[in-house]
């Protein structure tokens, strides 16, 4: 998700804000990813920078993994290798369906 961000970016923009974006964007993504988190979630490590709920948490989830797909379909030109990146998240959350219900209970 995050080189596809990175390479749409340069994709997109021109000049200096090709490198913002290039460099901003995928660190901002991982610096919101880091810190919204549920307190308590064994696959965050447990620590909470910013306490969320577990919905809240599946929203940022499923919008990041949103960006990360248009990121794609932008950066490559084509539809199929975005779809491909959605069916892929899909079948992590259905492999992790114990950590999805956590999330819903919290």
């Amino acid at each position: 998700m995050l080189v596809a961000v990175g390479i749409a970016a340069w994709t997109m923009l021109d000049g200096v804000a090709r490198w913002v974006g290039v460099i901003g964007g995928p660190l901002a993504l991982m610096i919101v990813w880091g810190t919204f988190t549920v307190p308590g979630d064994p696959s965050r490590g447990g620590g909470a920078p910013v306490p969320v709920s577990g919905r809240t948490r599946l929203v940022v989830e499923f919008s990041f993994f949103s960006i990360g797909a248009a990121a794609l379909a932008v950066a490559t030109g084509s539809v199929w290798p975005a779809a491909a990146f959605a069916a892929t998240v899909l079948v992590h959350y259905i492999l992790s369906l114990d950590r999805v219900g956590w999330l819903l209970t919290k």
